[in-house]
């Protein structure tokens, strides 16, 4: 038997490793692990920032909402229209990467990926297909997926 603690989500503790608790209020359900209340109700999102870059500048967090990674991304720029984040075996065949463009027009299509279990990339390019530089900021969600 499987017992699974339920209540408001407000009222939520720190749940012990394993420990399941449901928030009734807001459908959601949570496990403990390591100090850290994970919702497992979502696929598992556990990576969520708001990026700024211009110009030939790294890519730069200007808010955080979600970082349950086990330390922090270093964010370079490859070359026009190319980024790259690196942390040491954080990334798996089991992790998505999803880019949401902020830019004002739609003149650019951006995309993202895992490259090795250390990198994942993003690349934006014109609609010609030009890999370019963005001109304002993108938003970063890594999952990592649930296999059935």
């Amino acid at each position: 038997m499987i017992l699974i603690k339920r209540g408001k989500y407000s009222d939520i503790n720190t749940l012990e490793d394993g420990r399941l608790y449901f928030a009734s209020d807001k459908k959601e359900l949570f496990v403990g692990s390591s100090g850290v209340n994970v919702k497992l109700s979502d696929n598992t999102k556990i990576f969520h920032v708001k990026m700024s870059q211009l110009g030939t500048g790294a890519p730069e967090v200007a808010v955080k909402y979600t970082d349950l990674l086990p330390g922090e991304i270093a964010w370079s720029r490859d070359s026009a229209g190319e980024y790259r984040g690196t942390l040491a075996n954080a990334f798996d065949d089991h992790t998505y990467v999803e880019i949401i463009n902020l830019e004002s027009s739609s003149v650019s299509v951006m995309k993202g990926g895992v490259i090795n279990p250390s990198n994942i990339y993003i690349t934006q390019r014109n609609t010609s297909g030009t890999l370019i530089d963005s001109t304002g900021g993108f938003i970063i969600k890594i999952y990592k997926l649930l296999p059935l």
